[in-house]
């Protein structure tokens, strides 16, 4: 397990994962790591020592509920509560610029963040997003998470490392019921509802990077709504690659490497044009 560190912002406590290369590369910006429900740094062990040996700083926000905040924007208190606590460890840590990666419901985290607060970000990922699969419901929702769930255990009886994988799920997932029976009800509601498009649209008119990484056989958000819902140019990369849902905790070296080709691509697509 990670050491998590406790730091303070507005008399309000949070824990943050901070890991540090032996040498940071040149050009390369610390990633900033926004994992998905109920979900904290413990699940994605391998996944942030690979890009920490490519050279980044890696931070993570390991509060599962986020932290009290006054914006006024019309999202759920719980997504806002989230955004609130990135961009204060952002601060704190005295963070001015970060490439980002958002995983499932972690996505609607980091998008209202940088909605709210572009100036921080350079380049996004988004890896298997909630936010772009159009109108939805929760019971609809959970149907389908628990379909992808069964493809994974599955999966998991002929590969030891994708059950343990599950197994550090489940006890992630009981300790944050064991902080709130609330607050993942509400965020499960807020995966239904909230739409993610607008604040995409914000953060790349104010100079983000944004790119999305689906699975083809993602059962939770379907590949064929998220290609719908971002053909129009509303990213500037998108890729799919073979997996579920859960591939970025199922294969976390793998999708390490492909995310970071993915900011690398981004990079040059932000590199202005030579005259």
């Amino acid at each position: 397990m990670f050491k998590s560190e406790k730091i303070t912002f507005q008399e309000q406590t949070l824990f943050v994962t901070d890991i540090k290369p032996k040498k940071a590369k040149k050009g390369k910006l610390p990633i900033l790591f926004v994992p998905g429900w109920t979900a904290n740094a413990d699940m994605f062990k391998d996944l942030i020592k690979a890009f920490v040996k490519n050279g980044r700083r890696v931070i993570v926000v390991n509060n599962f509920f986020g932290i009290n905040h006054s914006h006024k924007l019309k999202y759920p208190n719980i997504i806002l509560r989230n955004a609130e606590a990135i961009i204060a460890t952002l601060k704190v840590k005295n963070l001015k610029k970060v490439d980002a990666i958002g995983h499932s419901s972690g996505c609607l985290h980091l998008s209202i963040a940088t909605e709210l607060h572009p100036n921080y970000f350079k380049k996004v990922v988004l890896a298997t997003p909630a936010g772009l699969q159009g109108k939805d419901n929760l019971f609809k929702l959970m149907f389908r998470f628990s379909t992808d769930q069964i493809v994974q255990l599955r999966r998991s009886q002929n590969t030891p490392k994708t059950k343990a994988a599950i197994k550090q799920t489940m006890r992630t997932s009981r300790q944050a019921f064991k902080e709130s029976l609330i607050y993942p009800v509400k965020e499960a509601q807020a995966i239904a509802k909230v739409q993610i498009k607008t604040a995409i649209q914000k953060a790349r008119k104010n100079g983000v990077k944004i790119g999305v990484l689906h699975t083809q056989n993602d059962r939770a958000f379907p590949v064929e709504k998220i290609s719908k819902s971002i053909s129009k140019n509303l990213v500037d990369l998108y890729e799919i690659v073979e997996g579920t849902h859960n591939e970025l905790y199922l294969s976390q070296e793998e999708q390490a490497r492909i995310i970071e080709n993915m900011l690398i691509k981004l990079a040059k697509q932000a590199a202005p044009r030579k005259s």
